[in-house]
């Protein structure tokens, strides 16, 4: 989402609202997009990257992309692109998945698996 839009919080929504009532809290969240923003050179490689890193959010990034690369090429590539092998993915900004992705775009190889 915070590839294409800002997006804020404007309040909190209780669940006595809803029926049945969740377990869960809820929020109402504005959305603005965005007229102008860093576009990495390849969408779906920049997803796919993202998504491997999401899926096994507890792993550090070394290792939750792994399945998408041989570890020398991904430990290279993380190197290049500025970030710690050893971060988890909720530690990086977009801007890190961007050039990540971008990165790798420019190698000219194809995301395995």
């Amino acid at each position: 989402m915070q590839y294409y839009a800002q997006g804020e919080i404007l309040f909190k929504i209780s669940p006595k609202v809803f029926r049945p009532i969740p377990k869960v809290d809820s929020c109402l969240v504005k959305l603005t997009f965005r007229e102008s923003y860093d576009k990495a050179k390849n969408e779906d490689v920049l997803f796919r990257i993202i998504r491997q890193s999401f899926q096994q959010r507890r792993k550090k990034i070394g290792n939750a992309l792994a399945s998408l690369m041989p570890k020398e090429e991904l430990t290279i590539l993380l190197q290049t692109a500025g970030i710690d092998e050893n971060a988890r993915a909720e530690n990086l900004k977009l801007k890190d998945f961007i050039e990540l992705a971008n990165r790798y775009v420019e190698k000219g190889e194809r995301l395995t698996s």
